[in-house]
């Protein structure tokens, strides 16, 4: 949202590879690859904390990006039309509008980060998605210049960074030859892209799954009857305060002691299913929650019935205010097929681990890792570059259904003057 485009840019591509990376990679990094790059951090405990703040607060970004666009846009002009700054603008009038819509998802994401660590156990933890054209002007001359001294500023620190990180991983041997030659051959391509597959077909009944499952779900929760609301309001709240793998563990190894027949890859489904169903529950159910009072008492008036209010005018207005937040969640459901290999399902960080773990080309666990990684924040920018493309379709439809008839529009029911004759027809 800064009025700085450098550091938007810095701010979108941090949000962006964060939110793209498995929080397991992320803490793989910070335990394995870091120490060999000179960076010791005190202990596990504070390896695990590092992952952690890093992981949370790019969805956080994006779920206080959602409420922003709750916000009304002529609220934020208005008041800097009285002489507000884009800091008063954003502290008065927008956040806290914007923090009482996302409580739902926010409060998801926090649950999300405290069963998290249970993920920081295998890591010898010891555990217990518009508004900034209206935000700010224009800037004038003087704004140009200084955003312009801030934006070199700002991208010579970045490079500085980027330039610091690769020339540890070439002290300490990362880029010898030995280490990536393995990617050459076709067996181990083939192997890498049946590990794909595998992660994309669970991501994809999942989400299916997810998406049908929170709306009927966050219907369910804005239900006049206590019969259908209270039974709704438990399930979910229930699936989304148990961490995602103890769902899978529970699938996994309860299929296995009771002989159900359950596979790897339908445990990894069933506890994403669960678990992002009910964060999405919450999610739409904090965008019909944000659906001005007036349309669905306008739609009662004429006639239509809970359902159709749901369905017709609720749901798409929820479904496109918050869909940063839907798309965050289901990146979020994508990464996580990666907690698959901990049940041995032959997913893409398995295939990396076993690729990892030989001997011949000197234990490549960082290059294995950084190439896996490059998948994934492929996969879920294509997904948030989808996303993008139906936020921006969705604002134009709504502007051009709200934009007034011109003025050599032929004379209708609705247009027409008082003094217009309208053929009412034959009773």
């Amino acid at each position: 949202m800064s009025s700085l485009p450098a550091l938007r840019a810095v701010g979108t591509g941090y949000v962006n590879t964060v939110r793209s990376t498995p929080l397991v990679l992320v803490f793989a990094f910070l335990v394995f690859a870091a120490p060999k790059m000179g960076i010791e951090l005190p202990s596990f405990f504070w390896a695990a904390i590092a992952a952690l703040t890093a992981y949370t607060s790019a969805f956080i970004c994006e779920v206080v990006r959602s409420g922003m666009n709750t916000v009304p846009a002529g609220q934020a002009e208005a008041a800097r039309s009285v002489g507000m700054t884009f800091l008063q603008v954003l502290g008065i009038v927008v956040l806290p509008q914007a923090f009482r819509a996302i409580m739902p998802p926010l409060t998801s994401t926090a649950i999300a980060l405290l069963k998290n660590t249970t993920i920081a156990a295998g890591f010898s933890v010891v555990e217990a998605g518009s508004m900034n054209h209206v935000l700010y002007d224009a800037p004038g001359p003087r704004a140009v210049v200084r955003n312009k001294i801030a934006d070199v500023v700002v991208v010579a620190v970045l490079v500085a960074a980027i330039g610091w990180i690769i020339y540890r991983l070439y002290d300490s041997g990362q880029f010898e030859l030995r280490r990536w030659e393995q990617f050459q051959y076709v067996a181990i391509q083939h192997q890498l892209l049946e590990g794909l597959w595998n992660t994309l077909r669970a991501a994809g009944i999942a989400a299916v799954l997810a998406i049908v499952f929170g709306t009927v779900f966050a219907s369910a929760r804005i239900s006049d009857h206590a019969w259908v609301r209270v039974p709704a309001m438990v399930v979910v709240e229930t699936f989304r305060a148990v961490p995602m793998l103890i769902l899978m563990f529970f699938f996994y190894y309860g299929s296995l002691q009771y002989d159900l027949g359950l596979s790897p890859m339908w445990a990894v489904v069933l506890g994403l299913t669960l678990y992002n169903g009910s964060v999405l529950a919450e999610v739409f159910r904090a965008g019909l929650v944000a659906v001005p009072v007036g349309q669905r008492e306008a739609a009662y008036a004429i006639g239509f019935r809970k359902n159709q209010v749901v369905r017709t005018i609720l749901l798409p207005q929820a479904v496109r205010t918050m869909l940063p937040a839907i798309i965050s969640q289901l990146v979020i459901l994508l990464k996580d097929t990666s907690l698959g290999f901990i049940i041995t399902y032959n997913e893409l960080l398995y295939v990396g681990r076993q690729m990892g773990a030989r001997q011949e080309f000197g234990f490549p666990y960082i290059p294995t890792y950084m190439v896996i990684a490059v998948v994934y924040i492929g996969l879920c920018g294509l997904l948030t570059l989808l996303a993008n493309r139906l936020e921006v379709r969705s604002r134009r439809a709504v502007k051009t259904a709200r934009s007034p008839l011109s003025s050599d529009a032929p004379a209708t029911r609705d247009t027409a003057r008082p003094d217009d004759k309208i053929p009412m027809g034959k009773p």
